[in-house]
């Protein structure tokens, strides 16, 4: 008597766009969450908001063209960086969920391909 055998479930498969834009948004999420209840993250927003000002109070001081302006300019856009960061995951989550819809709705929307004319 021969054996059945169960055919073989794919347990692993490769990720597509719609894997990669449900991890995205669940990422961001948990960035943006974890953020807004961070009592550390208030501290170091504060901190860098001072820290912006006093480059932005004294970069006059300081010679045009010389080395440290160069890394004046460079820190307070790095500040920048850093206040700006839950805008940045509210940006990237909203994008993700714009584009999964997109893929999830396609009788709805129609995926334009690239013409360049």
């Amino acid at each position: 008597m021969v054996k059945k055998r169960k055919a073989p479930v794919a347990t692993k498969y490769a990720k597509d766009a719609q894997d990669m834009f449900v991890e995205r948004i669940a990422e961001c999420q948990s960035v943006i969450d974890h953020l807004e209840t961070c009592p550390a993250w208030t501290v170091i927003k504060k901190d860098l908001l001072i820290e912006k000002q006093r480059i932005d109070d004294n970069w006059w001081k300081v010679k045009e063209g010389s080395d440290d302006l160069k890394e004046l300019r460079i820190t307070a856009l790095a500040y920048m960086h850093l206040l700006n960061l839950t805008e940045k995951y509210v940006m990237d989550l909203e994008n993700a969920k714009k584009q999964l819809d997109v893929l999830q709705n396609t009788e709805k929307k129609i995926v334009k391909d690239f013409d360049p004319n």
